[in-house]
C-alpha cells in the first residue's frame, strides 16, 4: 500500500494543497532502526509504507484556523468547511459553485462580530430609550398615547435579535473578475445562498401587505398601488425599499424608482415625534 492509498483509507487530507509536506516513519526491525523521512504529497504516490510504519500529514498553520464557515442553500455541495486565511470564493468553489436556482445578489452573509456589535448597539438605544421615557413621564404636555407609543418601541427593541448580516459580494462570477470586492472570512461567518424568487414584498402601512409578482416593467409606485395604496396613517414620504443584498434606499412616489425581485417595499407608520433627551 502506498502512502497516498493509506492516507486516502484514513479519510484524506484537510488541505488539498499539493505542497502539502508528509512525515514518513519506517519502523525498521527496532527503535534505534526506525527511519524518518520528509516528502511532498507529490512524491507520496510510489512510497510503500510496510507493517508498523508511521504516516503523519501536516498543515500549513499559518493557513488555518480553529472554526468553520457554513455553507446552505444553492450550493452545489453545502455544508460545513474549515477556515483559512483567504477571503470568501475558494470557500464558494468548495460548495462547487453554485446551482442554476442560485440568486447570489440575494446571498446572506452573516457574522458573529457583527451580530455582537449590532446588539451593542441596540442595547444603548434602549438604555438611551428607557432614561428619555423616565424623563418625560412626568411632563404635562405629553399624551398617554406618545409614553405607550414609545413603551412599545423599547419593548420591541428589546426583544430585536441583531442577524449580524454584512452587505457583501457574493456572486463567483464577479468576483472572479472583481478580487478587491472579496471579503476575508472568518470562524463562525455563514453563507446563504438563496434560490431565484419572482416576488416583491410590500410591509408597513399598506392597506393589503402581501407578495406580487416582479416584473422590470413596474415601478415602486405600482407595487404600492397593487397592495390597496398606503394607510391614512402612513408616512409615505419615508417609503424605502430593502433590497436582496441588504442595503436600504428610500423612494419618492414619483421618482420612478424601480424595486427588483425578492425587494421588500415598506411605508412606515407616521406617529408624533417626542424628545425623549433628558435634561440636567
Amino acid at each position: 500500500m502506498s502512502v497516498q492509498q493509506l492516507v486516502s483509507v484514513a479519510g484524506g487530507r484537510a488541505s488539498r494543497r499539493d505542497d502539502d509536506q508528509l512525515e514518513v516513519i519506517h519502523a525498521g526491525d527496532g527503535v534505534q532502526d526506525r527511519i524518518a523521512k520528509k516528502v511532498k504529497w507529490t512524491e507520496s504516490a510510489d512510497l510503500i509504507v510496510t507493517p508498523f510504519d508511521s504516516v503523519r500529514v501536516t498543515s500549513n498553520a499559518s493557513a488555518f484556523e480553529s472554526g468553520a464557515v457554513l455553507l446552505s442553500g444553492e450550493f452545489a455541495q453545502p455544508g460545513i468547511y474549515p477556515v483559512r486565511r483567504v477571503k470568501s470564493s475558494p470557500s464558494l468553489s468548495n460548495g462547487q459553485g453554485v446551482t442554476s436556482q442560485a440568486f447570489p445578489y440575494g446571498a446572506v452573509f452573516t457574522r458573529a462580530s457583527v451580530r455582537i456589535a449590532q446588539r451593542e448597539g441596540l442595547q444603548r438605544a434602549l438604555k438611551e430609550l428607557n432614561t428619555g421615557l423616565l424623563s418625560i413621564a412626568a411632563r404635562k404636555d405629553i399624551s398617554a398615547d406618545a409614553i405607550i407609543a414609545a413603551q412599545e418601541l423599547s419593548q420591541s427593541i428589546a426583544g430585536t435579535e441583531p442577524p449580524g448580516r454584512v452587505v457583501v459580494e457574493a456572486d463567483p462570477r464577479v468576483l472572479a473578475m472583481r478580487p478587491d470586492l472579496d471579503t476575508v472570512l472568518e470562524p463562525g461567518d455563514t453563507i446563504f445562498m438563496p434560490k431565484r424568487p419572482n416576488f416583491v414584498l410590500t410591509l408597513g402601512d399598506v392597506l393589503n401587505p402581501t407578495a406580487l409578482q416582479f416584473s422590470p416593467r413596474k415601478s415602486a409606485k405600482d407595487y404600492l398601488d397593487e397592495s390597496g395604496g398606503v394607510q391614512s396613517t402612513a408616512d409615505d414620504k419615508r417609503t424605502f425599499i430593502v433590497y436582496p443584498n441588504g442595503i436600504a434606499e428610500p423612494v419618492k412616489r414619483r421618482s420612478g424608482a424601480r424595486a427588483g425581485r425578492f425587494c421588500r417595499q415598506a411605508a412606515p407608520s407616521s406617529c408624533r415625534r417626542i424628545s425623549i433627551r433628558s435634561t440636567n
